[in-house]
């Protein structure tokens, strides 16, 4: 039986090292990520040119597709082909070290990347790949489930935190908004599908019909008990748990498997911080589990949306709303 060879045992320990590092530390491994990758495409741009014909060994360990395709087209246009490649990787540094919306571009980049080379087998240090790949996932993890909010609002205790125990997926999201908190209230009070929309992607979320640019006194209505429709059907939902006006709004499912918390905090008299925090408990036995997994990715998308919607609301002057909302 052939050996293991110490570079291959070295490379799958580093793997480990910073997959624990992504999960203990994300912030750490988001730079630790964004020095590689920069560090990688200046070394391929510059081997690229010195010496391109290194990059015919990979063909040694990879799939018979990829070898393929590395002694064919490749073997043809390898100063073309690596810089593009390490240009690649150099911007996915750029956006790790960037933040904000770069920085998920930069995460979904470097997961392509990795996801893409697994196929080299041994010559990418297969499965270091992989598990580099679940390493960058936790920090794109980090980032969305603590978007906009600050360090100290992550700590807050919150109404409805006890409602959820052990949840899955734990978020709490901020965003400044310069309005006082009645003027932002009444925008989260008539969320809902069939209501005022999601002030998201409609076409997603609230089965392509525009959401609503004014407040409309039809779905001003709040009680405890309430049902607030998620899906256009109706049947998809949650339900007012608690409420105080111009201060928060808390939804749960009944069943202690979710909640939703809307919280407006004065920072002065022209602005307001609005937070959502979010608590799921997933079912992992059933076939949910895999609306909850797409969810766990991509929540983060429709939810900034759906602020940054209610932001242009909130500040929107009064008298440059349109007549109509629903369109």
């Amino acid at each position: 039986m052939e050996t293991i060879s110490w570079p291959y045992a070295v490379s799958q320990l580093v793997s480990i090292i910073i997959l624990i590092l992504a999960w203990k530390k994300p912030v750490w491994a988001r730079y630790l990520f964004a020095v590689i990758f920069i560090v990688a495409g200046l070394f391929n741009w510059a081997t690229s040119l010195r010496a391109p014909e290194s990059y015919l060994m990979f063909a040694e360990t990879a799939v018979p597709l990829y070898r393929n395709f590395i002694h064919g087209w490749f073997s043809e246009h390898i100063t073309l082909m690596v810089p593009f490649v390490a240009t690649g990787q150099i911007l996915i540094g750029a956006g790790l070290i960037a933040g904000g919306r770069w920085l998920a571009l930069g995460c979904l980049g470097a997961i392509l990347f990795l996801m893409a080379i697994a196929p080299l087998g041994v010559g990418s240090a297969f499965p270091f790949s992989i598990t580099v790949s679940i390493a960058v996932f936790l920090v794109y993890r980090h980032w969305q489930l603590r978007w906009g909010a600050t360090k100290t609002e992550l700590s807050l205790s919150l109404p409805g935190d006890e409602l959820v125990k052990r949840p899955d997926f734990n978020a709490t999201r901020g965003i400044a908004i310069q309005a006082a908190p009645g003027q932002i209230f009444p925008w989260i009070v008539q969320i809902g599908s069939r209501r005022a929309g999601w002030y998201s992607i409609d076409r997603i979320d609230n089965a392509g019909i525009r959401s609503s640019w004014e407040i409309l006194p039809e779905f001003q209505r709040l009680e405890q008990g309430q049902f607030i429709p998620f899906t256009p059907d109706q049947k998809q939902g949650m339900w007012v748990h608690s409420f105080e006006k111009d201060w928060f709004i808390l939804w749960e499912d009944k069943k202690g498997n979710a909640s939703w918390l809307w919280y407006l905090i004065p920072v002065s008299p022209g602005e307001t911080r609005l937070l959502t925090r979010l608590r799921t408990r997933y079912d992992w036995k059933s076939i949910w589990i895999l609306y909850y997994l797409i969810y766990d990715i991509g929540d983060i998308v429709m939810m900034s949306k759906c602020m940054k919607g209610i932001r242009k609301r909130s500040e929107r002057p009064e008298g440059s709303r349109p007549v109509s909302g629903t369109g």
